[in-house]
Formats: structure tokens, C-alpha cells, sequence
């Protein structure tokens, strides 16, 4: 498979950014290049399917199993897969424009800007390219 690269600011180009490959938590809904994502540490107790421990899924604060702490920002597209945890490029590790970011439930950059930078993760306004 071959990517072109498309300038979407979502990424400061003037700083290195690191990529790997992880499984995206069955359905996490479509994902958009730019989501932010948390990794799955435990499965509270509950109603409900629960992800697997070990993959991402949309970080949201209010989540009680660890992916309310963000991980990994979504490095492409992924169409939702409602039977089966999907491998995804994310970044693991980079400057991010916030204004660019994607965020669950009501989440904004500010909410998890500071939990971010554990992860390597930086959040900034920067100035767009064109």
C-alpha cells in the first residue's frame, strides 16, 4: 500500500513524529486522521461490551477503563468495524495542531494537554502551512 503525503496541519513538520501500529478498539465508530486515542488498561465492571485491554479507542475523559488518558493520535482514516479490532497507523509521538485534533464526547485540547505530554504528545496552535 502506498500513502501520499498531503499536507493537513495536523502535524508539526518541524519536529520529529514517531508512528507505530496498533489495534483500534471494534466499534469505535468511523475515525477520522486526527482523533485522539486512549489505550485500554482495564474493563470496568458493568453493562455492556467492553474493548479488549491492549488497543485505542477514542480518548474521553469521562471513560473509567484507561482510555480516558491520551496515547496515540490517529494517523489515517479508519471505517468502523463492528466484529473486529482494526490495526491502524497512529502516532506515538509528535506536535499536533491542536485546532486539528479530534477529540470524544465534549473533550477539547485543553482537557487532556497536560496528561498528553506523559505520552509524548504535544498539543500547540501553531501558525498553518499552506
Amino acid at each position: 500500500m502506498y500513502y501520499t503525503f498531503s499536507p493537513d496541519n495536523l502535524i508539526d513538520i518541524s519536529r520529529p513524529a514517531r508512528t507505530d501500529i496498533y489495534k483500534i478498539a471494534k466499534k469505535s465508530g468511523d475515525l477520522k486522521r486526527g482523533q485522539v486515542l486512549g489505550l485500554v488498561t482495564s474493563t470496568p465492571s458493568g453493562e455492556g461490551e467492553k474493548a479488549t485491554v491492549g488497543t485505542l479507542k477514542p480518548c474521553v475523559s469521562t471513560s473509567e477503563d484507561g482510555s480516558q488518558v491520551p496515547f496515540a493520535v490517529l494517523a489515517e482514516d479508519l471505517a468502523e468495524d463492528t466484529a473486529n479490532d482494526m490495526p491502524a497507523s497512529v502516532f506515538i509521538e509528535g506536535t499536533f495542531n491542536s485546532k486539528q485534533l479530534i477529540f470524544g464526547g465534549s473533550d477539547t485540547a485543553a482537557t487532556h494537554k497536560a496528561a498528553a505530554k506523559n505520552a509524548n504528545l504535544y498539543f500547540t496552535d501553531f501558525v498553518e502551512q499552506e
